[in-house]
């Protein structure tokens, strides 16, 4: 019979706690790439991997899972799920070792840089794996599995997009920016920009993007339109669009059409080409939006440059409205509503005498676009 000496004594275990990231390059949210690095130590020297390593006494494996993709690949990650524990005795030939593993979705292929145990590194389509040390295809598989598994619900669920309304004035006409599909459904049609939203962004952020992407129009306040839903909107799927709008001086924009956009091009509202999915739906909303807006909030400036004639404002307003507005009327509605300061500046050329330049100071209780 044991003494209890002998039961308390603690029984020594020889094995090693590890990690490894399966940081998966994601387009259009499906998963298309790997990031791999070549491993500088022995075992499995020169052979390519899963960026990982051990996990240090004190730290929690999901800690030492950031820490270790960020010191081998540069990477920061923020969303990072456990897909499960290998642990058989022959896995690594150094010794007995248990690797907790996590998949890292990423949009897109971001910059990464070889370091600390890293010999290279570099992202891998899913379909043309090198040879790989350890068990990390096993690894690789399961991560796979989670991601996709992680998105599956018992309820048929739909797409979320989002399209853009830029509206801007140019040639003394209500314009707005178009794009020609370079992809099914509507290919060589013209629509307004947009696209389905990654899963690791939010609606905001897949605006700004598809909108960059497509026309190359960056760093411009997105205000959200309206949601569209209609269930045969999309030939593909049943896809639902939350639509943006914006406000934009064209002049000072230099179109540069990329990834599903084979051309963008401004439009006059009075003279548009047919428009893909129900596009011309959404533009309508949203030009009922800019008009109503006019009413009650500052959005007419943004049409403007810093220092403006009177007869300017009028003209904007006129333009989006579509109709002939009585002057002094303007006039005296535009001082009720706003702050103007007279710049001591006139505004010169052309047939008509000089016109004062103003410029804007505020709103007085009105909404500030």
């Amino acid at each position: 019979m044991l003494s209890i000496h002998e039961v308390a004594k603690p029984v020594k275990q020889d094995i090693a706690l590890t990690v490894d990231v399966v940081a998966l390059g994601l387009d259009a949210d499906e998963p298309k790439r790997v990031l791999l690095i070549k491993r500088k130590n022995p075992p499995f020297q020169d052979h390519w991997a899963l960026p990982g390593g051990f996990v240090d006494p004190g730290e929690s494996p999901d800690v030492a899972a950031r820490r270790e993709l960020l010191e081998e690949t540069r990477l920061k990650v923020t969303d990072l799920q456990q897909i499960g524990a290998y642990g058989e005795p022959d896995r690594d030939p150094r010794g007995h070792t248990v690797s907790v593993a996590f998949v890292a979705p990423v949009a897109g292929q971001p910059k990464v840089e070889a370091a600390d145990d890293a010999a290279d590194v570099g992202w891998f389509d899913l379909s043309d794996l090198p040879a790989l040390a350890f068990d990390h295809d096993r690894i690789i598989a399961d991560g796979l599995k989670a991601q996709t598994e992680t998105y599956r619900y018992p309820y048929p669920h739909p797409a979320v997009t989002t399209d853009i309304v830029i509206f801007s004035i140019r040639d003394e006409a209500l314009n707005v920016l178009l794009i020609k599909r370079n992809i099914a459904p509507f290919k060589g049609k013209w629509a307004l920009p947009g696209g389905f939203v990654r899963l690791n962004e939010s609606l905001e952020q897949c605006a700004a993007r598809e909108l960059a992407e497509e026309t190359g129009v960056k760093n411009v306040y997105l205000e959200q339109l309206y949601s569209f839903g209609a269930p045969k909107r999309d030939p593909r799927e049943r896809v639902i669009t939350v639509a943006y709008f914006a406000l934009i001086p064209s002049d000072k924009i230099d179109l540069k059409p990329t990834t599903d956009a084979a051309e963008a091009r401004w439009f006059a509202i009075s003279d548009l080409p047919p428009l893909s999915f129900d596009h011309d739906q959404i533009l309508e909303v949203a030009r009922d939006r800019l008009t109503a807006k006019l009413d009650y909030s500052n959005i007419v400036f943004q049409f403007l440059p810093k220092e403006f004639t009177l007869s300017q404002v009028q003209t904007i307003y006129e333009i989006i409205q579509g109709t002939e507005i009585d002057k002094r009327n303007f006039r005296k509605w535009l001082d009720s509503h706003f702050t103007l300061k007279d710049t001591g500046k006139m505004l010169r050329g052309g047939a008509h005498r000089p016109a004062k330049l103003f410029s804007h100071m505020g709103g007085k209780g009105i909404e500030t676009f």
